[in-house]
């Protein structure tokens, strides 16, 4: 997911960086090659020769210029109109109210095919006061007394394109930093989430820890225990074996002293020993005859070794 995203941004800029300049300064240059690949129609000063007035028109179609009209501020007739090509042109005489005036039509200038008329008067025609009807074509008119120096014009241009680049700069590092901080927030907010996710999974770990640890300590407390429980009754039952073992002592010695009194009486033997078989009999205490005694004097040693060793702790 995380390197989808990051291919996804990586798309993103590129768009924005490069693909959306490239468009916008494509546009423009289209747009500044189309109005300087625009047709001119140039109008000069007149200019009097042998006594008469000559006044260059100069046609420059960046395209097919079809239904031209030229009016002139005065009445004159086609034959003062001179052309370096061969053009159809016309005069309209439909105009209405405007006696004074001459109004002219060329049918058609081919693409590329430059045209320079001459139009000769016998008084000095004003050059602003000629007209130029577009008739739907894309021509642009230049009076020659108004043409700013080129050099000038062309820093005018240069000043125009210069500024819209940097308008347009400036925007897109707008958009890029806003999206620039929109991704750093979202990225911060995303570190953010996972150090308070590692964090909390750290804390989790030492309480985990810690529970395992107390459960290590309370077992080892239950073994220790359980191993003490065992040692003290280990220790009683020696020590109850070592007072039987005393006890059997006495027992014998006293037997033992019975049957020498009954030895001195006749027939003292068997009474002696039907005597004590009786009371074992009787007591159950079957575990006194001498073939079935245990070690009791080990289990004395034993008893008094334990008792060393609790003394000592």
């Amino acid at each position: 997911m995380g390197e989808n995203m990051f291919k996804k941004e990586k798309v993103t800029e590129y768009i924005w960086t490069i693909l959306i300049p490239t468009i916008i300064t494509f546009i423009i240059s289209w747009v500044g090659s189309y109005y300087n690949g625009t047709s001119t129609v140039s109008i000069g000063q007149p200019t009097k020769v042998s006594g008469q007035y000559i006044t260059p028109i100069n046609i420059s179609p960046y395209h097919d210029i079809k239904e031209l009209r030229i009016t002139f501020p005065q009445k004159l007739d086609v034959k003062q109109i001179s052309s370096n090509e061969p053009i159809n042109v016309k005069s309209d005489k439909n105009n209405i109210g405007v006696e004074s005036n001459s109004t002219f039509e060329i049918a058609k200038i081919v693409e590329n095919n430059s045209v320079q008329l001459l139009i000769t008067t016998q008084k000095k025609l004003n050059d602003k006061e000629i007209r130029i009807d577009k008739n739907g074509n894309n021509i642009s008119v230049n009076y020659e007394s108004q043409i700013v120096n080129p050099a000038k014009k062309q820093l005018i241009n240069l000043i125009i394109t210069s500024s819209i680049y940097f308008i347009m700069l400036n925007i897109l590092a707008l958009i890029m930093n806003k999206r620039w901080d929109k991704y750093y927030a979202k990225m911060k907010n995303e570190i953010k989430e996972f150090e308070d996710n590692a964090k909390d999974l750290d804390k989790k770990s030492k309480k985990k820890s810690e529970e395992l640890s107390e459960l290590r300590k309370t077992l080892n407390q239950a073994f220790e225990e359980t191993d003490r429980i065992k040692y003290h009754e280990k220790k009683k039952q020696i020590l109850l074996l070592a007072k039987l073992n005393d006890y059997k002592k006495e027992l014998t010695f006293w037997r033992n002293t019975i049957r020498k009194v009954l030895y001195e009486l006749p027939d003292g033997d068997k009474k002696a020993d039907k005597l004590i078989g009786t009371v074992t009999s009787s007591l159950k205490t079957y575990g006194t005859v001498e073939k079935n005694e245990h070690d009791y004097e080990s289990l004395k040693v034993a008893a008094a070794l334990l008792n060393d060793s609790d003394k000592r702790s």
